[in-house]
């Protein structure tokens, strides 16, 4: 049996392709991981923004406010960008509160941070499912301590 050079050439090219595929899915996960992962990004980002506004709320009232509409002239920050559910927002005592959110996967971390944004990233890192993050009203916009899996009343 003789073997064409052009063939060999073809098949070995699509195995290598192939390869290239799959090592890129592996690497990076499937294109339905990728936007759960931008959509939960979306969330953080909301979630942030909402942090910065509440903490200006405090400056300006020395209280907590009362919900998220107070804070949020866009109605669409203060809702999930998926399932248009709002965030969930529990004032605790002085000023101290919670926002909450349903991540469709857990955060991942990029090889590419620096020290200084590692930090911080990391109090916003967060596991798939429920998730609160606590906040001091003065605390800029960044998560204290661990967060928190909380089962949480959004009629709140």
């Amino acid at each position: 049996m003789k073997v064409n050079g052009g063939r060999l050439l073809i098949g070995a090219a699509s195995v290598v392709m192939l390869a290239a595929i799959g090592a890129g899915l592996f690497v990076l996960g499937t294109p339905a991981h990728q936007r759960a992962l931008r959509i939960d990004e979306q969330r953080t980002s909301s979630l942030r923004a909402l942090s910065f506004a509440i903490g200006n709320y405090w400056s300006q009232h020395k209280t907590l406010p009362p919900d998220l509409h107070e804070v949020s002239q866009d109605a669409a920050l203060a809702k999930d960008p998926m399932t248009g559910v709002p965030y969930a927002y529990v004032p605790g005592t002085a000023n101290n509160y919670r926002l909450c959110a349903v991540f469709d996967s857990a955060s991942e971390t990029s090889p590419v941070q620096t020290a200084a944004t590692t930090l911080a990233r990391s109090r916003w890192d967060h596991p798939a499912g429920r998730q609160c993050f606590t906040f001091s009203a003065t605390s800029s916009g960044i998560p204290e301590g661990d967060i928190l899996p909380m089962e949480w009343n959004l009629s709140r």
